[in-house]
């Protein structure tokens, strides 16, 4: 499922550069040829890794997992405490009670963590005893949690500057395009300091790297 949504990233990130082949539309998506092939290729050796190099593949996955980790908590770090306090009492609002928003997202939960059932697949390769796995679980679970918890609150530390308030930003994503269509994205950039090419905003911070 994540490589299949890999090319989200890519249009993220890089536009339209892997638009290019057959094109055509499913329940509304435009679905390119260059997309599925990148799909395919990411799929081919991610397998190939499983089968010849899973020691190195298992390295590979843990290192990402802590660069997730550090990189949501360096964000969270910028962007948290810009968040206007009025916006964390408007969750849920807007016409819907906070009780269905919060419904709503715990029924994704057996989803957003179908990913820890990889455990129970390389138990054989672990190199602790197994009499360890209830704290490595807990401890995955209650980081996860905090990465799934923080990135909301990220994510209305900016709007972009055509927009009065995060509802109407958010309410409008779908004709937004490139790292103002995520709003953690975008938040990242504006108070991390690189202000965004697709839409002003009204506050960002001063980068070196930019």
């Amino acid at each position: 499922m994540n490589a299949t949504a890999l090319f989200v990233v890519i249009r993220v990130l890089f536009g339209s550069s892997l638009q290019v082949g057959y094109h055509y539309v499913i329940a509304g998506s435009d679905i390119y040829l260059g997309e599925v092939a990148l799909s395919i290729v990411a799929l081919a050796v991610v397998g190939f890794l499983y089968i010849h190099a899973k020691a190195l593949l298992q390295r590979l996955f843990t290192a990402l997992a802590v660069l997730l980790l550090l990189g949501v908590v360096i964000v969270a770090a910028f962007c948290v405490p810009r968040v206007p306090m009025e916006a964390m009492d408007d969750f849920g609002t807007a016409g819907i009670s906070k009780g269905f928003a919060i419904f709503t997202i715990v029924i994704m939960a057996p989803w957003a963590f179908v990913g820890f059932d990889v455990a129970s697949f390389d138990t054989a390769h672990y190199k602790f005893p197994p009499r360890h796995n209830k704290w490595v679980v807990a401890v995955s679970i209650v980081l996860a949690g905090f990465v799934y918890g923080i990135l909301p609150v990220v994510s209305v530390a900016a709007v972009p500057g055509n927009y009065g308030s995060w509802q109407a930003y958010l309410a409008d994503l779908d004709s937004l395009s490139g790292v103002s269509s995520v709003p953690a994205f975008f938040a990242a950039s504006s108070w991390m300091g690189c202000q965004s090419r697709d839409l002003p905003v009204a506050n960002h911070g001063t980068c070196p790297l930019c």
